[in-house]
């Protein structure tokens, strides 16, 4: 390959940015790797870079890679992408938090209002009804509360009981699941299990 050791980083310098001596051409090639995405490989630059009339060998792109410490910059650089993406995530989910509690607010103040402003002659409750409980389900679920609560619970109630299938043999142990699954889709008013769904 070479008997250069790799570069240095730059301290202060991002390390998909171009390092110290590094030329613009070899930066580029870094480039096509870097853009090349997560199944990025050395054949496939290669192949581009040619395509595209740079004059290389496999064994030019293999030894810049390492001089220049591409897979490392290249894994920096899908890093800082991820953390990027996260970052866009949680400001979206802040936003449709923020529209959410604004459009709960907005039907809360009208369902008031129209309270306020109806004779009790004209008075449907049950639309105010329903405005009052469409709004306070907008807010709950825009600040992640759950909206449905489900028990487990045992026989008659009660704690769940386990069982040990330690001790079974794997075909034992099969039916046995088997068995608790249909148990379960009984217990939940789901229908049984049969053969065909194992």
């Amino acid at each position: 390959m070479t008997n250069r050791p790799p570069i240095t980083f730059e301290p202060g310098r991002d390390l998909w940015d171009q390092q110290p001596h590094e030329s613009s051409r070899q930066y580029e090639r870094f480039l096509r790797y870097r853009d090349a995405g997560r199944m990025r490989s050395l054949t496939a630059v290669n192949k581009i870079l040619t395509d595209l009339g740079d004059k290389l060998t496999y064994g030019t792109i293999r030894t810049q890679s390492f001089l220049y410490r591409w897979p490392e910059r290249a894994q920096a650089w899908d890093r800082r992408q991820d953390e990027l993406d996260r970052d866009r995530i949680v400001q979206a989910r802040r936003d449709l938090i923020d529209r959410h509690l604004k459009i709960a607010s907005a039907l809360l103040t009208k369902a008031i209002n129209a309270l306020k402003t109806t004779k009790p002659e004209d008075l449907d409750p049950s639309d105010i009804v329903k405005w009052i409980k469409l709004a306070s389900d907008i807010e709950i679920r825009a600040l992640g509360e759950p909206t449905k609560t489900i028990a487990v619970t045992g026989p008659a109630g009660g704690p769940i009981q386990t069982e040990d299938l330690s001790a079974l043999t794997p075909e034992e142990r099969a039916t046995r699941m088997r068995e608790l699954a249909s148990e379960f889709a009984a217990r939940a008013g789901l229908r049984e299990t049969s053969k065909e769904d194992d």
